[in-house]
């Protein structure tokens, strides 16, 4: 399995650029940097061919950092996910049961649909993933790449930097208030304010 975790940790550590850093920052720091999709796609294409049980478990990984990064999910709800919660053509994952009890809808990038179809193969029942909370902490760690509070905060960030409402943010986070999303556009506001007012300069 180590060949293809050190894949998955060069897919995490290849920086979009000086940004990522800076949006994590912003949104409570951490060391590592976000995934550069198209980076790893590359390597994986051009990866000889492996035993079939490990290039499973290749998928499965990278269909976990791609939903974190997409979804923002909690560990627990990421885990929970079965596969009849994912609307394919829709582009949503359905949360059952997130922490304020209440079910909730959360889009799916074209990203990762790509990875969860290529990790579930066809199957339409049971566990996305098939592993515990614990199991994917376990998972980061050994990737050496963000826990999953850090990809769900830097997914919050990157939300918000990128146009997405406070109130949309708020319903795929799953926030019972508005205070959390409110931490991350004050940490954003000056930014934000300078983006636009250089657009109507121009």
């Amino acid at each position: 399995y180590h060949g293809g975790g050190r894949k998955l940790k060069q897919f995490v550590r290849s920086a979009h650029g000086p940004r990522s850093m800076q949006l994590l920052a912003l949104s409570g720091g951490v060391k590592s940097q976000l995934p550069k999709r198209n980076s790893y796609l590359k390597q994986q294409q051009q990866k000889m061919i492996i035993p079939g049980n490990q290039m499973n478990q290749d998928a499965r990984d990278k269909a976990i950092i791609e939903t974190l990064w997409s979804t923002g999910l909690r560990r627990s709800e990421l885990c929970a996910l079965l596969a009849e919660d994912i609307d394919f053509l829709a582009g949503f994952v359905l949360v059952r049961t997130s922490k304020t009890g209440k079910p909730r809808i959360v889009p799916l990038s074209p990203a990762a649909k790509r990875a969860i179809r290529a990790h579930l193969q066809g199957r339409k029942t049971n566990s996305v993933f098939g592993i515990t909370p614990n199991g994917v902490r376990l998972l980061l760690q050994r990737l050496d790449v963000p826990s999953a509070h850090a990809w769900r905060r830097g997914w919050a960030v990157h939300a918000l930097r990128n146009g997405v409402s406070e109130t949309s943010v708020r319903a795929a986070a799953g926030w019972s208030s508005g205070a959390m999303v409110a931490r991350y556009t004050s940490a954003l506001s000056g930014e934000l304010a300078v983006e636009e007012f250089r657009r109507i300069w121009q």
